[in-house]
């Protein structure tokens, strides 16, 4: 077992680190970089969302538009923001609001920095969206909607209900994307979700593309309550009847990937996607198994 101090060891030519929602979570942030060992040989870029909802979106903010070494696509929460100062836009959930009146101190910067944020940052092998990419499109071509919204096929692009695009999606680059939360990363052929909810209470997630491994750090607090209509996508941290050996953990194994960060307590159950188990109920206790 290789200590915990020396597990995410950074290279000299550094690492290329993909991370979840932000949403304003930047304790936790500074945690993940914490526990990657981050040098200035390493860069860091997320998904997009990188505010609304969380606790310090100027400081995440301040941070991605002062270093180099971060960068990110943009979210539809940062493009809700963006449009209404354009003027493109009237309405502002509460949240965003909020948001919008933290950020009203440096306006003009942070206006500025959003608008310099791509819709896609192409790695060669992989490429990093907010949302999705509709299976069958080209990369180039995908829609700006679909890039920001994009949960599942069909007429209405953002329901929850239906075919997940990941799931049908098998194109050469292999895409890292956010804005569909779950307990645990949502893995299709050739996609990987790593919106894991740290603004809900559950973790921050990052992925290492030179090295296949998953690190995640706890949040500190649950910042902002999860909707009904999302709460399927989340577990609670135990569960009775089901063992550690899930099919998350299993499908990690088979694709190459390395989860850690994560108690074997937290990860216990919490790696069955319930929202996707057809009968709701963990593999491997065949039904026995139920929320507390």
């Amino acid at each position: 077992m290789i200590p915990e101090s020396d597990q995410h060891k950074p290279t000299d030519q550094g690492r290329t680190i993909v991370v979840g929602d932000l949403h304003g979570c930047y304790d936790e942030l500074l945690d993940l970089l914490a526990q990657l060992s981050f040098t200035a040989n390493d860069r860091l870029l997320t998904v997009g969302d990188l505010i609304v909802k969380g606790p310090k979106n100027r400081e995440v903010l301040d941070l991605f538009s002062s270093d180099e070494r971060f960068s990110s696509v943009i979210g539809n929460h940062d493009l809700a923001l963006l449009r209404y100062w354009r003027g493109e836009s009237t309405e502002l959930n509460s949240a965003q609001k909020q948001t919008h009146d933290e950020l009203a101190v440096d306006r003009e910067r942070y206006q500025s920095y959003l608008e310099s944020l791509p819709m896609m940052i192409d790695l060669g092998s992989h490429v990093i969206v907010h949302a999705g990419v509709r299976p069958g499109v080209p990369l180039a071509e995908q829609s700006a909607d679909d890039l920001t919204e994009l949960r599942t096929l069909g007429e209405n692009r953002t329901r929850r209900q239906g075919t997940p695009w990941y799931k049908v999606y098998d194109g050469e680059k292999f895409v890292l994307f956010g804005h569909w939360p779950a307990k645990t990363p949502r893995l299709g052929p050739r996609a990987m979700g790593l919106d894991t909810g740290c603004v809900y209470g559950y973790s921050l997630s990052a992925y290492i593309v030179e090295t296949k491994e998953l690190v995640s750090v706890p949040a500190r607090l649950v910042y902002h309550p999860a909707r009904r209509t999302a709460s399927a996508y989340f577990l609670p941290a135990t569960w009775k009847g089901c063992c550690p050996n899930t099919r998350l953990q299993a499908g990690m194994r088979t694709t190459g990937l390395r989860f850690m960060g994560l108690s074997r307590r937290r990860r216990s159950g919490g790696d069955f996607d319930w929202a996707e188990s057809t009968q709701g109920v963990c593999p491997c206790s065949r039904g026995n198994a139920r929320a507390d």
